[in-house]
């Protein structure tokens, strides 16, 4: 019998989208005031990305980033564990602020 466990995978979609590359990063950091730093992270990473995610293309490119990534964990993991469906696995996907409507 295989053993029973818990284990988490991480989906990371901030990183793609929030590159030092990308022009919306590049804006933010040009308006971006230099006091009361926290707070600024704070607005620019968080609030900020539930108002874009609102926006068709950011929430096309995060969900394309999180789907992708969850099915190439998946197929990894059932590749490793070739048994694990056949013998009653389940698969969940659980989201903390954001990342909950994403899931």
């Amino acid at each position: 019998e295989p053993p029973s466990r818990v284990e988490f995978f991480p989906i990371v979609w901030h990183d793609k989208v929030h590159h030092s590359g990308t022009a919306l990063t590049r804006s933010i950091k040009g308006v971006t005031l230099s006091t009361i730093p926290a707070l600024r992270a704070i607005a620019n990473d968080v609030i900020l990305d539930v108002l874009l995610y609102l926006t068709p293309n950011y929430c096309y490119d995060v969900l394309e980033s999180v789907t992708d990534q969850i099915i190439g964990l998946y197929q990894k993991f059932n590749k490793t564990n070739p048994d694990f469906l056949s013998s009653g696995g389940k698969c969940s996907v659980v989201g903390h602020s954001l990342g909950s409507v994403i899931a």
